[in-house]
């Protein structure tokens, strides 16, 4: 009827009381007591009945924000795979794949009998051979064989027959799971898997003939949604940080998939809330004015890992790949400030104008072989002041001005770019000129000087000595997260896709088809995972930093991949893998879902792709097919080639 009524808990009236959650832990998990809960119910809210009267307190600081990206919410729901009993109320449950969520338990024809017991269930994402219950080393980094650091989800049974809970202030990566304490025998339909992710709209798809490359790209996708949560995590077992250099360097391999609009805004947001301003770098008793942290919310600053353009350079990259996914300038409006500052930042850091004995992460995750810090940190450097002095010409607009402040700034940039690039091929560590090599010679050395435009000039001998390094590892992968990226972009778009395959699909370690043919459901955190499983550093099983994977499926297999920012023009040129029958696929712009096909039968190649009303693309076929050009507008169309031969 209009009236409007306030309820207000600014006074000490309310009452309280202790309520059936006994513990929680963000990380170690999370105790209920069921039969306090029963306890409670009906029990009217009075200090002769144990409430206590609450107290005021200091009000929170800052300000509260709605929400701006989809919830977390329980995306999938899966009974167990199998059960297996190790002992009286014992048993170890297999849910069949590793993910990011809990369990919920469900009981039937509980008992008086059973009121006040505890069932305890410890996750796990690997089993301990010796005793065949779990091993939890890949998800703390607090274990050892001293301390009894362990994670557990504990429910106290009510006995009131028919009962059912999950955990609802944490969450857990895990694929198996230690039951302790249930009363009778455990079947499957009893553990419940709930996995949990940002409610991101999965648009994105990819399928080909070649089993082994579907699970691959299986793998990598739900690599990615277990770290989908309030912030792009690195992983959702051991530190649940949002480790931010994957907001952009996994970017186009997540959005290919997933609707990220809201999701990665918000990201962008908590990026440039954390720059530190002159108050708190002068607080803080450095000369950190400008700096952004290397993991975002900045929970945590781990003392030797926290400075790397890579990461802190998130402040500048993923803003510059949202725009270029979705066309949003507002997106480089709000950020452009942010980006000033830290440029100003990282120039101070610089030594002869390179970034020498600064960067502490690097190529993170390297293998075999060793591309030297200074480059990778260079390269990030000089790319930044490319993609700022672009941005000075966009945010400028169509207005005719001689000199306008966004001119000047432009000119400076690029003016820093220049002098970059020339401190970086007098260093001995980024270039030698005499043999004409980048860094050590490593995959990554050619393809991050390559990706960054650095080695513009030597494009040509660039390519071809990266495809030798290739060789050379005999088409293994060496790169860390830095890297990968930008050696598959850098192979694919030479129009070397048959290395990048070689790569994917080796038989031997490392690879990616190595992966699948173990078994695994999730992408491990390193390359050399069995080596450290065998020994004392185990690592989680559960990372998506190495899935850059999926974005040479969409971009080449399939062929699809923006021309312009926001997908106004695109490209439909799929790459006719030669051990591949068909490929499909699918992938969300912003005006609408791109579809494509392809299929292979006697000497013929057959494409069909569906472009939604707002895309001009230009459809390649293969070059063994002809390489015929074609510009098309919205519809469905098809094309048919023959092969050279």
């Amino acid at each position: 009827d209009g009236t409007r009524k306030i309820v207000c808990t600014s006074n000490e009236n309310w009452l309280w009381v202790n309520g059936p959650t006994v513990f929680q832990n963000w990380y170690g998990g999370e105790d209920y007591d069921a039969c306090l809960a029963e306890e409670l119910i009906g029990k009217i809210p009075s200090e002769e009945n144990g409430w206590a009267k609450a107290k005021k307190m200091q009000s929170p600081k800052g300000v509260l924000m709605a929400r701006e990206c989809p919830p977390i919410r329980i995306e999938e729901r899966f009974t167990a795979k199998s059960v297996k009993k190790l002992g009286e109320g014992h048993f170890m449950v297999d849910v069949g794949k590793n993910g990011a969520g809990f369990v919920e338990l469900v009981l039937h024809g509980t008992t008086k009998e059973n009121r006040g017991n505890w069932i305890s269930m410890y996750p796990a994402e690997m089993i301990n051979e010796a005793d065949n219950g779990v091993d939890q080393r890949s998800c703390t980094q607090s274990w050892s064989e001293k301390f009894d650091c362990v994670i557990r989800d504990s429910y106290r049974m009510a006995g009131t027959g028919e009962e059912r809970w999950h955990p609802s202030f944490c969450y857990h990566g895990f694929q198996y799971v230690e039951v302790v304490g249930f009363p009778g025998e455990l079947t499957s339909d009893q553990i419940i898997c709930c996995r949990l992710a940002v409610a991101n709209e999965k648009h994105g798809t990819f399928e080909t003939s070649n089993q082994t490359l579907n699970r691959i790209c299986e793998i990598t996708d739900r690599s990615i949604s277990s770290n989908m949560y309030w912030s792009f995590t690195d992983c959702p077992q051991i530190e649940k940080l949002g480790w931010i250099e994957t907001s952009h360097l996994m970017f186009a391999s997540v959005a290919d998939v997933y609707d990220i609009r809201a999701w990665m805004k918000k990201i962008i947001h908590d990026i440039c809330d954390s720059q530190l301003d002159n108050e708190q770098a002068s607080l803080a008793g450095n000369n950190e004015e400008g700096f952004v942290p290397g993991i975002i919310p900045a929970f945590y600053r781990i003392g030797g890992l926290y400075k790397d353009p890579n990461w802190n350079g998130a402040c500048v990259f993923t803003p510059w790949a949202y725009y270029q996914y979705y066309g949003d300038e507002a997106v480089l409006r709000q950020a452009f400030p942010v980006i000033e500052r830290y440029l100003a930042y990282l120039d101070r850091q610089t030594t002869n104008g390179v970034l020498e004995n600064y960067a502490q992460m690097g190529e993170w995750g390297e293998y075999g072989e060793h591309t030297p810090n200074v480059l990778v940190a260079t390269c990030a450097y000089y790319r930044m002041l490319v993609i700022t002095k672009q941005i000075c010409e966009i945010l400028k607009g169509q207005k005719k001005q001689k000199e306008n402040k966004l001119d000047k700034k432009a000119k400076l940039y690029e003016a820093k770019a220049q002098a970059v690039r020339d401190a970086f091929y007098h260093h001995p560590e980024c270039y030698d000129e005499a043999t004409e090599q980048f860094g050590t010679g490593s995959q990554a050395s050619y393809a991050i000087a390559l990706f960054s435009g650095m080695a513009e000039e030597h494009e040509e001998q660039a390519v071809k000595a990266l495809v030798e390094a290739v060789k050379k590892n005999g088409y293994h992968l060496t790169s860390g997260e830095v890297g990968l990226k930008q050696v598959f972009t850098a192979l694919a778009e030479a129009g070397y896709s048959d290395v990048v395959y070689q790569m994917v699909m080796n038989p031997t370690a490392p690879s990616y088809r190595v992966f699948a043919d173990n078994g695994l459901t999730t992408l491990p955190e390193y390359w050399n995972y069995e080596e450290l499983w065998l020994g004392s550093m185990v690592r989680s099983r559960n990372h998506a930093m190495m899935g850059h994977v999926r974005e040479w499926m969409t971009s080449f297999v399939l062929g699809l991949r923006p021309q312009s920012p926001g997908w106004t023009k695109m490209l439909v040129a799929p790459y006719a893998v030669a051990e591949l029958t068909y490929a499909k696929g699918s992938v969300m712009t912003p005006w609408g879902i791109v579809k494509v096909s392809w299929k292979k039968e006697n000497e013929s190649f057959f494409l069909a792709a569906y472009i939604p009303i707002g895309i001009i693309a230009t459809v390649c076929m293969p070059k063994e097919y002809g390489g015929s050009q074609f510009e098309v507008g919205s519809g469905e169309w098809k094309f048919e080639a023959k092969g050279e031969n």
